[in-house]
């Protein structure tokens, strides 16, 4: 995961790749 990310770009991974998170 990138060091950007952040809380409101977590739920945005969340809804764009459910998959990927879910790995």
């Amino acid at each position: 995961m990138p060091v950007w990310i952040t809380r409101e770009n977590l739920h945005v991974d969340r809804t764009a790749c459910p998959w990927l998170i879910r790995r």
